[in-house]
């Protein structure tokens, strides 16, 4: 990346000047940058926009979302017309009668930082944009600079971070305190003039009416009142080096590789040092880390065979990445003499090979990009016992090994996709579910919703006698529960059927419910012990609830009576035990469910974690259910809208809580509930046609197999589960003829909790076991899933096989 420097001067806060001028002039007047403008002196942006966080649990906005700054960020301030020269004192000026230049903490880790003119008398700006914590009598923050945008005139900064040597005469101070909630205020009085004398609108409340309280799930503001300072400093705008490439004895001490002092071929490896932290997603040992043998070439290889090896970043070392061959180096060109590995780390200007990144930081989040190269040569040392292997090499940069017969269950995998060329990557995600309901419905995304098919519009109106609503499930201590020999304190258990033609027959991952409350009223309360429960039923119940059909049974668990493409949870299993593994999927663990207060059409319940994967259509397919538990508490009902016109077929069963020991239900009806349903698709699937790893003679060892990235290098909250089949031969690319091992599990989990599992390779003290060794061809089959919270998907730019061929 070059970096451009501007001939005027930029300075920090600890720079020297000879002196300090002022351009003159009062606040407010007629002339200078606004003169003319026409102008109502409102505040029209902020730099921090939405609610775009999680939940920081803590604080007088705990529950919501707030959006969140770095703890130096410097914050903008955009009005409607350009600030009137002038005001505050004029900007602060250099020893050669400029105004001084600043440069503030950019969000954004390419911008480069806010560059500003601050204001001299900073007492009176500070009093003008007031920013102050948000509780009770809300206190200042202590030291902060205010100042103009350099770019933008209509822009007034607010810079946290003052150094101590500051020209300004200010306190020092590092930024916002950590992990609390600030919020701004323009008083009436204040000196901002803009457009010519326009005075700024008053923004904020008065001190004496902090804290501001949010309601947790209401619409996104067009001006945030309150943000959240986070733990962290603003984006580091140097991007990452090489710095070095190390030959590293087994002994753990580096040599220089040459023909005097060579890299061991056993046991030893390469350690790759870099400046800082970079992004193991976007190193490719195909192109931008090229670990080659240049004595052994081929056709397709003609500068040197790739070595097969596996390269690890250790999260306790973040910026170093270490490559080991598998299983040595190889023996050497001869008795006396080893091999000459060449080494390539970056893109030597290559426009057209994918970069190495460092970390996404900033937000949105962003990434640097490698600013050199680096290429060095090391000498093995002979080793005549050593084993060597040959690659078999998958680069995802066509989809020519892609089995066209393999049907995914769900959505394919992006396998050279025109949304990610060269790599295979989970299906595209994108959005947030709570986005219609925050009254952006073009922030779904990729998100799908559908309502039931009841209430207006409908042919099916809602029961508005003998009452409005049900208030199943939000029960209350009092007179609203199913009596008392059944909750008394309160407290419910209830389980829905909806039949997958009346949400659209989805095939996806539900991953939000919200529920239509009467006279879109919401009754602030707390559900206790609220948990959630998803499965799949053969059990029929047409929604237009015609007689004859009966619909669910009283006994909850026993309606879960097909498996679910998940794990069920093995407290909430069919008690007849068939078929095996049916039962209700564990979606959100007990928790407290906040409700309320709120106006609003549909209101949600916490999004699952993780989201259920439905599969409405096709092979596999069943109607939904969801079951919800609550236990006693201090909750207060609220009321749903429904529609009920008969006891049967059952779609609704309700009863006492799980603490009372019932597992049946006390009351039931073909009760059809308003309710909006998101569905994502985070779930992706494929299977590669066979490889043939060419061993004709003796017997094909698998060494390893090296997925680059590594599968622990995977964005948090993903997983995946790499199966492979040998076959020792085949009738056709996606066809195996005779006995094969049958896909075997060599990886599955999360990149924290995940396990590989070496003998699917190798069994060396079983050699009858189902393994990949023996066989000549190899395929795979890969799901990968999404983590719809952060809307990460995997990647994977290579899949490299090392076989070593035993016997010859």
């Amino acid at each position: 990346m070059t970096r451009v420097w501007r001939s005027k001067s930029i300075v920090g806060l600890t720079a020297l000047v000879a002196g300090a001028f002022l351009i003159g002039g009062c606040g407010g007047g007629s002339g200078g940058a606004g003169g003319g403008v026409s102008s109502d002196g409102i505040l029209l942006s902020v730099s921090f926009v939405g609610f775009v966080t999680q939940p920081s649990g803590q604080g007088p906005n705990g529950a919501v979302p707030l959006p969140e700054v770095f703890i130096d960020q410097t914050l903008e301030f955009k009005f409607d017309a350009p600030i009137d020269d002038g005001i505050f004192g004029g900007f602060f000026m250099d020893g050669t009668g400029n105004p001084m230049e600043f440069l503030g903490v950019s969000a954004s880790a390419t911008s480069g930082g806010i560059p500003y003119y601050a204001y001299a008398s900073q007492s009176v700006a500070a009093g003008s944009l007031q920013i102050r914590q948000n509780i009770m009598s809300g206190p200042l923050l202590g030291s902060y600079i205010v100042g103009r945008h350099r770019d933008k005139p209509d822009t007034i900064v607010v810079d946290p971070r003052v150094l101590g040597s500051n020209v300004l005469g200010l306190l020092f101070s590092p930024g916002f305190a950590i992990n609390t909630e600030f919020t701004y205020r323009i008083p009436s009085n204040n000196q901002i003039f803009m457009g010519g004398g326009t005075r700024a609108a008053q923004v904020g409340v008065d001190p004496l009416l902090l804290p501001i309280i949010l309601n947790p799930f209401g619409p996104v503001p067009t001006l945030s009142p309150v943000f959240l300072s986070g733990a962290s400093t603003g984006p580091d705008p140097v991007p990452p080096e090489v710095l070095s490439i190390e030959a590293i004895a087994p002994s753990g001490q580096a040599v220089t590789g040459t023909a005097a002092d060579p890299m061991p071929a056993e046991g030893s490896f390469l350690r790759v040092t870099f400046t800082k932290a970079v992004d193991p997603a976007s190193i490719d040992l195909l192109n931008n880390f090229v670990i080659r043998n240049t004595d052994l070439t081929t056709p397709s290889q003609q500068e040197g065979r790739l070595v097969p090896g596996n390269l690890t970043i250790n999260a306790a070392t973040p910026q170093i990445a270490v490559f080991s061959p598998i299983p040595t180096w190889g023996p050497g060109t001869g008795p006396a003499s080893g091999y000459t590995i060449e080494v390539l780390v970056g893109t030597f200007g290559d426009p057209s090979l994918p970069q190495i990144a460092g970390l996404p930081q900033g937000n949105p989040p962003q990434q640097l990009l490698l600013s050199n190269s680096l290429q060095i040569t090391v000498v093995t040392a002979p080793c005549p016992t050593c084993e060597g292997s040959v690659a078999v090499i998958e680069s995802f940069a066509d989809s020519s090994q892609v089995d066209t017969n393999f049907n995914p269950q769900f959505d394919p995998c992006r396998w050279d996709d025109p949304t990610n060329l060269g790599a295979l990557a989970g299906t595209e995600i994108s959005g947030t579910p709570l986005g219609t309901f925050q009254g952006n419905p073009q922030n779904l995304g990729t998100r799908m919703q559908v309502n039931m098919p009841v209430g207006t519009g409908t042919t099916l109106p809602l029961t508005t006698v003998p009452f409005p609503g049900l208030f199943s499930p939000f029960d209350d201590n009092g007179t609203n529960n199913l009596g008392a020999g059944i909750n008394p304190n309160g407290g419910s258990h209830s389980m829905w059927l909806l039949e997958a033609v009346n949400i659209g027959a989805p095939v996806g991952s539900l991953e939000l419910i919200e529920w239509g409350p009467v006279n879109n009223t919401v009754v602030q309360t707390t559900y206790p012990q609220y948990q959630v429960w998803c499965g799949m039923t053969s059990v029929t119940a047409p929604i237009n609830c015609p007689n004859g059909v009966t619909g669910m049974s009283t006994i909850y668990a026993q309606n879960y009576n097909l498996a679910p493409p998940q794990t069920a949870d093995p407290l909430n299993l069919n008690p007849t035990g068939n078929p095996p593994g049916a039962g209700g999927v564990l979606v959100t663990p007990a928790q407290g469910y906040n409700a309320g207060p709120g106006f609003t059409s549909y209101f949600p319940f916490p999004v699952f974690t993780p989201p259920f994967d439905y599969v409405g259509f096709g092979a596999g397919s069943g109607n939904l259910l969801y079951e919800i538990h609550i236990e006693p508490g201090m909750q207060i009902s609220n009321l749903t809208r429904y529609r009920a016109t008969n006891f049967v077929p059952v779609r609704r069963i309700i009863g006492a809580p799980l603490s009372t020991g019932f597992v049946t239900s006390s009351g039931s009806g073909c009760d059809i509930y308003d309710t909006r349903f998101t569905f994502v698709s985070i779930v992706s699937q494929c299977r590669s046609r066979f490889y043939d790893t060419g061993v004709t003679a003796g017997t094909p060892v698998y060494s390893g197999i090296n997925l680059s990235p590594d599968p622990t290098n995977q964005p948090a909250g993903t997983s995946a589960v790499w199966n492979f089949e040998g076959a020792t031969a085949i009738s056709s690319p996606t066809t195996p003829t005779g006995p094969t091992s049958g896909f075997l599990t060599f990886w599955s989990g999360t990149p924290s909790t995940g396990t590989f599992d070496p003998l699917v390779l190798q069994h060396p003290t079983n050699p009858t076991a189902a393994q990949l060794t023996g066989n000549r061809y190899f395929r795979f089959q890969v799901e990968l899933r999404n983590d719809n919270i952060t809307n990460a998907s995997q990647q994977y730019n290579s899949l490299i096989a090392a076989i070593v061929v035993s016997g010859t």
